[in-house]
């Protein structure tokens, strides 16, 4: 396994002459192996933290909670993690990687949540505490609140972990992370659980990003690649400004995918912008990846199509959004009913954009709704959907 890491940085060196400054990437990578190996089994034990297996997507808890921030540090320019912890003491649930937390911005104290908005968890499970990183989005209704008015000391009031992007803990191949800014957040805990529990699991994670200030987490990662040398951090930059220490100059591509990974083996996690996964999912179909090796991160945007499989359906469905007035052909490209909405002029509340909030609940008045995966919030009624992640099997009226 060890080769097939050297085999990868070799690869990356012939794409752009890399050097590694005194000591080659191979005799890094030796060295950091003999020090891995030097290492007793109950050294590695004392690292791990296990995660929840038997029931990996059942609430840890119901309704809002309070927990209190206790750190807060920037990452990037624009991005800062928040370090949660139940101001009792009681341990933190644990979490399947790639799940997430939503965070409800309270305007006055006592009182419910005006806004709330998911976050990928950006740590491994831990008893002490959860962590989430975002991005600071001018004008958002809770990044900018959190960057701006949050600091350690505060309570924040937050719904258990969720979400159904998560890491295939029952595999032991390959896993590569695919990450654009901010989307490297939920790839950072996967990497960080699979080398404490799988430490023989290898993992590839590509950063894509404009410049070394808008990389987050680059350090913890770089640190993390230095301590195990089954995972291997690829950073690009599109931008760069002089001085900026990356891998490869300009953007991430499936010829650079392919030739870093070597054949389509795996299990691939994409997150970030929504046309930024739409080209790389599809191109990955189209490299040889079985499509149910690909998984996406949808929450916070419009959820990706991906390649159209041959026995798919494609004809438009007529949809009614009957309260507004407003009509609509869906395909298979609009993603789901509440993108369908938008492109139609139909207003909607909607916070997690992953089925997991209820905030988009409709009720369905005529049709039938399917889901690709089982939305995390429920129970759902026969005539009730969630737009965020439904997509009509037959002509349908919404109450919208």
């Amino acid at each position: 396994m060890i080769i097939g890491i050297i085999t990868i940085l070799a690869v990356i060196a012939q794409i752009i002459g890399l050097a590694t400054g005194t000591a080659t990437a191979s005799q890094r990578l030796r060295a950091q192996w003999r020090e891995w190996c030097s290492r007793s089994d109950s050294q590695l034990a004392s690292q791990v933290v296990a995660a929840d297996r038997s029931r990996p997507f059942s609430p840890a808890w119901s309704g809002w909670r309070s927990l209190r921030v206790i750190d807060t540090h920037m990452v990037s320019a624009d991005c800062k993690t928040f370090v949660f912890a139940d101001p009792d003491g009681t341990p933190m649930p644990s979490f399947v990687p790639g799940q997430f937390l939503m965070v409800g911005r309270v305007d006055e104290p006592g009182t419910a949540p005006v806004a709330a908005r998911c976050y990928s968890l950006s740590d491994a499970p831990s008893p002490t505490h959860l962590q989430i990183t975002v991005k600071r989005i001018e004008g958002g209704q809770v990044s900018a609140w959190l960057h701006d008015t949050i600091s350690a000391g505060d309570s924040v009031q937050v719904r258990a972990p969720g979400g159904r992007f998560v890491l295939d803990i029952e595999r032991t191949d390959l896993v590569v992370g695919i990450a654009a800014g901010v989307g490297i957040t939920p790839m950072t805990s996967m990497a960080k659980y699979v080398t404490k529990m799988q430490p023989g699991r290898s993992v590839i994670v590509f950063l894509s990003a404009r410049d070394a200030a808008h990389c987050p987490m680059v350090d913890e990662l770089r640190a993390l690649e230095r301590s195990c040398p089954f995972f291997t951090l690829v950073v690009l930059q599109s931008r760069p400004e002089p001085g900026d220490h990356f891998d490869l100059k300009g953007r991430l591509s499936i010829d650079i995918i392919s030739r870093v990974v070597g054949e389509p083996i795996g299990s691939y996690y994409l997150c970030g912008p929504p046309e930024f996964m739409t080209s790389l999912s599809d191109a990955l179909i189209q490299w040889g990846v079985p499509k149910d090796s690909v998984s996406f991160e949808s929450f916070g945007g419009p959820k990706p199509h991906t390649a159209v499989i041959e026995g798919e359906a494609s004809a438009p469905i007529p949809v009614e959004f009957r309260r507004s007035g407003k009509k609509a052909a869906f395909s298979p490209a609009d993603g789901n009913l509440l993108d369908a909405a938008e492109k139609a002029g139909v207003q909607m509340d909607a916070d997690c954009r992953a089925g997991a909030c209820g905030t988009c609940l409709k009720k369905l008045i005529q049709g039938k709704v399917q889901y690709d995966q089982a939305p995390s919030f429920g129970p759902i009624a026969d005539d009730e959907c969630l737009p965020c992640v439904a997509k009509p099997s037959e002509a349908t009226i919404l109450d919208a």
